[in-house]
């Protein structure tokens, strides 16, 4: 749910959109599918903001999602090869569980002839609040998951082309998207 969008940091537009689809595979669990949509603008050569915003249905139950962060790319020079990411993302579904995260991850960018590779590190900062019906009172957590990152995105035509992975002890989740820089 907190994945950042993957910015091409040699794209030429301001504007990105996209969409994918991302599968949780946890152990001893079943894979979860959902939608993801994220937006990125490119406010300097060095910054950008995104954002997510989008619902989903899972058997019955109905998902809304909302989250924006930052991303701050940097290096020698001119040669912006290193990505640090910070982003805030809530999911409610009714009234009956909320899940609220931070997210921060710092990643290293390889920049090939035809696509964009990245690799890092994170952490993922959670507090869920549930409703257990057995004892008639909403359940607090907290917790951290850190993870390993990697994401490629090439391009072809007029869009983007990409995966990535988020790598836990939990388990992975990986999403498949397509991107379309506007402006």
């Amino acid at each position: 749910m907190s994945r950042f969008p993957t910015l091409n940091s040699d794209g030429g537009k301001r504007l990105v959109f996209q969409y994918g689809y991302s599968v949780g595979k946890t152990k001893g669990r079943n894979n979860i599918i959902y939608p993801s949509i994220d937006f990125g603008l490119k406010t300097m050569k060095n910054l950008s903001i995104s954002s997510k915003l989008y619902g989903a249905s899972f058997g019955g139950e109905f998902v809304h999602v909302i989250g924006s962060g930052l991303q701050y790319f940097y290096g020698n020079k001119d040669t912006l090869n290193w990505v640090s990411c910070f982003q805030r993302v809530d999911l409610k579904a009714g009234r009956d569980f909320k899940l609220s995260t931070i997210t921060m991850d710092i990643r290293k960018l390889f920049n090939l002839s035809f696509l964009q590779f990245r690799i890092g590190i994170g952490s993922n900062f959670y507090k869920k609040r549930l409703f257990d019906s057995d004892v008639i009172q909403f359940i607090t957590s907290r917790d951290q998951i850190n993870f390993i990152g990697l994401d490629a995105i090439m391009p072809y035509r007029i869009l983007n082309f990409g995966i990535d992975v988020y790598i836990t002890s939990n388990g992975v989740l990986s999403s498949l998207f397509i991107q379309k820089e506007i402006l």
